[in-house]
């Protein structure tokens, strides 16, 4: 039990999220989360700090909508070379954040600034709508999370530069794929949540990402409303879980007392917009004729 892993552990992990760039807070759901597997948790304003703090496991950045400073990039760049993890989330309405571009772009990753539109109704929470389904790809030691859905809605491609996949980047890094869209999926006009790119051909694109350099690493997830409570209630809980597991994750935190049971929230039942319409015309047309 968590319990054993403090008596017996000497340390612990301690995840920092930033404030100052209108970032969203983390919810107390998942700091909750986190401190009952003796994972330590705080805010961080990298402005008044001369470095990030030496106990720092894991830095959280959620959907800033302002640039960081020169000095904080400074700052982050020096804490990513000494070996740092980035847990980052981005909005498509805040993706030319120059700064904070150029440490993804360290790490061979750059955004795209349209919004993803699903065109499977297998992969889309409701029809007519940018709520992302994502095909898990290459994260088989998530997968066991209660089998929740992850939702992500409005979200931005995620894509490799020019120079990372010319293989020129100034470090060694190896990119995972963890969160994809259909072979159909769309894109959005730029800048636009409602009108469709007629020009946009169907293919996949990357919602979720992890860079990984030595000891360093940044897992990109590329929809703002990630860890929104609605949404959450949405993926019956499976948002947070997974938010949860990442951080632990990046943190290695490997406890083998550790035992991961809490709920983020009550249970209920999510289904795709396929199913959805399935289930309407077996009770509105099936289930009248059957009797």
């Amino acid at each position: 039990t968590s319990s054993i892993d403090y008596v017996v552990s000497s340390t612990f992990p301690c995840v920092y999220y930033t404030i100052g760039h209108g970032e969203r807070e983390l919810p107390e759901s998942i700091k909750t989360a986190l401190e009952l597997d003796n994972v330590k948790c705080d805010s961080l304003s990298i402005a008044t700090q001369n470095s990030i703090p030496d106990d720092c496991s894991l830095l959280v950045i959620a959907s800033p909508v302002s640039d960081l400073s020169d000095a904080e990039t400074e700052i982050l760049l020096n804490y990513m070379k000494d070996g740092g993890k980035l847990f980052l989330i981005t909005s498509y309405k805040y993706t030319e954040l120059e700064n904070l571009t150029s440490i993804t772009k360290r790490y061979g990753m750059k955004a795209e600034s349209s919004v993803i539109s699903e065109t499977d109704e297998n992969y889309v929470f409701s029809k007519g709508s940018n709520d992302i389904l994502p095909i898990t790809k290459n994260a088989d030691k998530y997968l066991s999370l209660d089998s929740r859905y992850l939702i992500m809605p409005n979200a931005h491609p995620i894509v490799r530069t020019k120079e990372a996949d010319e293989g020129d980047l100034d470090i060694k890094v190896t990119f995972t794929d963890l969160f994809v869209t259909s072979e159909t999926s769309t894109l959005l006009v730029e800048g636009d949540e409602n009108e469709s790119d007629k020009d946009a051909k169907g293919q996949s694109y990357t919602v979720g990402m992890l860079a990984r350099s030595d000891e360093s690493a940044l897992l990109w997830i590329s929809s703002a409303d990630f860890l929104d409570a609605s949404i959450n209630i949405s993926s019956a809980g499976g948002n947070f879980i997974y938010a949860t597991a990442f951080m632990e994750d990046l943190c290695e935190k490997k406890s083998p007392f550790s035992i991961a049971s809490k709920t983020m929230v009550e249970n209920s039942l999510t289904i795709t917009s396929a199913q959805s319409g399935f289930w309407a015309i077996v009770i509105t047309v099936v289930i009248p004729l059957i009797f």
